[in-house]
């Protein structure tokens, strides 16, 4: 049963949350400014594309933000509460401290069911047509890279552990 405690805990950790993840989200944008005008000066992206790539991004920017807005709302939410010394009140009163923090706990938890949808059906739609309007740019943090130091090789059939100094991707594919 939701109790008045539980509906005026929950309005002050949405509203913080609500204005976190917009001041995270924000932050993202304008970081993103610069690669649409990299994109616009490289004739990537053309005029109506603009606002397309950028609800595109909205849900990579949802996922990347939302846990650290969880926690900042939960942070800012009991300190709020613990200055206003509404916490001594309510544990004075009788009331656990897990029984003060269970609304946020329970909100967190749908916004962490939220964030695993989209990151597993929207992320996915939204990051094939960012690609596209990248038209074949590749993200810096999904390259492999060429050279491998020190790397391990494990036969399977005969169980032995190799050691190989250096590996080089193109001589690799060539001697093949």
């Amino acid at each position: 049963m939701i109790k008045k405690m539980d509906i005026y805990i929950s309005k002050y950790f949405i509203k913080f949350f609500l204005m976190n993840i917009i001041g995270f989200m924000g932050v993202f944008l304008l970081a993103q400014t610069f690669k649409i005008i990299k994109y616009i000066n490289q004739g990537k992206l053309a005029g109506g594309e603009i606002f397309d790539y950028i609800i595109n991004l909205l849900p990579k920017m949802f996922v990347e933000t939302a846990p650290l807005s969880v926690l900042l709302a939960g942070l800012i939410t009991i300190s709020i509460m613990a200055s206003n010394l509404e916490i001594v009140s309510l544990k004075t009163s009788g009331i656990r401290f897990l029984r003060i923090v269970r609304a946020p706990l329970i909100i967190a938890f749908v916004i962490s069911l939220i964030v695993f949808f989209i990151n597993n059906s929207i992320y996915t739609k939204s990051l094939a047509k960012i690609n596209f309007y990248r038209r074949g740019e590749v993200d810096e943090s999904l390259k492999l890279p060429t050279t491998k130091e020190n790397a391990f090789f494990i036969n399977n059939t005969d169980g032995y552990l190799y050691l190989m100094g250096k590996i080089i991707e193109k001589l690799v594919w060539q001697k093949i």
